[in-house]
């Protein structure tokens, strides 16, 4: 296989390792859950995987040729993704058995979408009136197979942020085999920005909540880098307190995980935020900072969802009359 290949498609590269060690020997959580023959042939139709996304992203810029990005699609489920799919354990938490034929099916989202649908709920966020909440549309989701979206890069956009001295968190649940936790820590220590060395170079350090370690976490110039122990693709419902702790340090001013408050834009010009009176944005177009506006209302949407879920399944509920010395778990 060409490392170059490699290189430049870590996140869907990993796949194979993970499935077939879980990055325990690495730190990982749990062990893997395909065998030695399945891992050979997930690594024999590797190469053919990465070059069919490679082609995915030849055309210019902002297109996508949906053609070629269907068949990266196709030729990565058949030698990758359904290899996982058949292992008898939840792509998005192996931790469970599942043997369902939509995964989806292996997850209990009562609660949440009882909190998404609750006219109050709904009044608050300003959703139209008559739209429920599920968990999955299969007829979005091949929308975005066919529009290439599956096998797009926005790792420029990432170290386009970064450069504008803007915050960004990328974490994962490392029993998350869909976007595994090795591949994200690939990518990230393989994005060319201006502070790659330094950032690879730097300690992978315990992420406390209260007082255990519940993850590791990796920083430098605001670029941070989080795996979160015993959890899956939806850290908020797994591991609510490490979610919310999480929320609370990336964007809390004075978090080790904020950039440094002035950065140097490649004209030598100091940027800094807010500009002074009667003056334009400069350096900080209007771009980044829909981007860094978006990147917070997705925050937001992702903190409500899971801290909804938290309340109704993790905090304690108040004492009703007639309860005991105890508060219940609900």
């Amino acid at each position: 296989m060409r490392w170059s290949v490699r290189r430049r498609t870590p996140q869907f590269a990993s796949r194979p390792t993970m499935a077939y060690t879980g990055g325990k020997q690495d730190g990982g959580s749990v062990g893997g859950v395909v065998g030695k023959e399945v891992f050979a042939a997930m690594m024999a139709g590797l190469p053919g995987c990465l070059d069919a996304i490679l082609r995915c992203r030849q055309p210019s810029p902002g297109t996508l040729s949906s053609p070629s990005c269907e068949r990266a699609y196709q030729v990565c489920l058949i030698s990758e993704l359904l290899p996982e799919m058949h292992c008898g354990r939840n792509v998005y938490d192996v931790r469970q058995a599942c043997h369902k034929r939509n995964v989806v099916d292996c997850f209990d989202f009562s609660a949440v979408q009882a909190f998404l649908n609750d006219a109050k709920v709904q009044k608050a966020l300003g959703v139209p009136v008559g739209l429920s909440w599920r968990p999955c549309n299969m007829q979005v989701d091949s929308e975005f197979v066919r529009s290439g979206d599956y096998m797009s890069s926005t790792d420029g956009l990432v170290a386009e942020l970064l450069e504008r001295g803007i915050p960004v968190l990328a974490y994962s649940g490392d029993t998350d085999l869909m976007v595994d936790w090795l591949g994200t820590r690939a990518w990230m220590e393989k994005l060319a920005w201006r502070g790659q060395p330094a950032w690879k170079a730097a300690p992978l350090r315990a992420f406390h909540v209260r007082g255990k370690a519940a993850g590791r976490h990796k920083s430098h110039g605001g670029f941070t880098f989080l795996q979160i122990y015993n959890s899956g693709h939806l850290v908020p419902k797994d591991q609510p307190e490490a979610a919310l702790k999480m929320l609370q340090r990336f964007v809390s001013m004075d978090s080790d995980w904020a950039a440094p408050p002035a950065v140097l834009q490649s004209t030598h010009t100091q940027a800094t935020w807010p500009p002074a009176p009667g003056t334009s944005p400069g350096v900080w177009d209007h771009s980044v900072l829909g981007a860094a506006a978006w990147l917070l209302v997705a925050a937001c949407v992702v903190g409500v969802t899971g801290l909804g879920w938290a309340f109704r399944h993790w905090w304690p509920r108040r004492a009703e009359p007639g309860d005991g010395p105890y508060l219940l778990m609900t």
